[in-house]
This record gives C-alpha cells, structure tokens and sequence, in this order.
C-alpha cells in the first residue's frame, strides 16, 4: 500500500504458473487492479525480487530474471508510482552473464 494526493493505492503481483509476473495496481474497496501501463520491461518476465523501496514508498525495486536466449543474467529496476497512471521505470542495475 502507498497513498499519492490523499488516495491509497496497492500493487500486486500475479505470479503464473509458468513464474513469469504481471503487476497490477488497485485502489482499495474502490477498484479492482488493473494491469499496470508503461511498465512492460518488467510484465510478462521472471521476476526474482520485488519489494517497496523503504526510503521512498511510492517506489519499488524490482529484480528480473534473464532468459536463457539472453546475455543478461538480471536486470534491477525502480518503478515509480508517485504518478500512478503514468509509472516511471528506471533501469538500475544490469548483471551480465560470464
């Protein structure tokens, strides 16, 4: 949960059989989540971590896992929600395979 000119809002994640993650974001009794938009570096992909970023609560850390196919091992990015219908993501951190 986190709260942007006086309304709360949540994020989920629904995890898939097949481990990939798909964010939504909801306002609570109000509305049920809907897939978040601008966010599709992040939709549809592994994800390994994602947790809300302490020092700024509308803020969230997101670590993606590579694919097989990829030289990337995974990617941390920020995804910012201060704006909610229009998110930002920042790439942070990017750990390439040997």
């Amino acid at each position: 949960m986190f709260q942007v000119n006086n309304q709360r809002y949540y994020l989920r994640m629904l995890r898939f059989p097949d481990s990939t993650g798909v964010f939504c974001l909801g306002i609570p009794n109000k509305q049920l989540p809907k897939r978040l938009i601008n966010a599709e570096l992040i939709q549809n992909k592994l994800i390994e971590k994602f947790e809300q970023d302490a020092s700024q609560p509308t803020n969230y850390i997101v670590t993606v896992k590579g694919s097989k196919n990829e030289n990337i091992l995974r990617t941390t990015y920020r995804l910012n929600l201060s704006n909610p219908q229009q998110p930002k993501l920042t790439k942070i951190l990017v750990v390439y395979k040997r």
